[in-house]
């Protein structure tokens, strides 16, 4: 089992995490990254995630397949418009 992460840890993998919105690195990059922001947050560094950190994330991140081909699946088609009177009695001319 590995061991527990502390909460400097935990709030540098969240904040990494949420840069990534979805996307994946090599596990390698992405534990060094996630060390440098852990070393940032005990440091009381602001911002967590500095242009270094976020240009070697942008370099190296990829665009999951699925997340991909979400993007380029065509919206259905609307069907065929329903009749106006679709189920009704016909109308007659009295009383109007």
């Amino acid at each position: 089992m590995p061991p527990l992460k502390t909460p400097s840890e935990l709030a540098a993998d969240d904040a990494v995490r949420a840069y990534l919105r979805g996307r994946t690195m090599p596990p390698v990059l992405y534990d060094a990254i996630v060390w440098a922001v852990e070393i940032r947050i005990s440091a009381g560094k602001r911002p967590l995630l500095d242009e270094t950190l976020t240009t070697d994330i942008d370099n190296h991140a990829v665009v999951t397949r699925a997340r991909l081909l979400m993007a380029v699946q065509p919206a259905p088609l609307p069907g065929p418009p329903a009749p106006r009177d679709a189920g009704h009695e016909p109308r007659s001319a009295e009383g109007m």
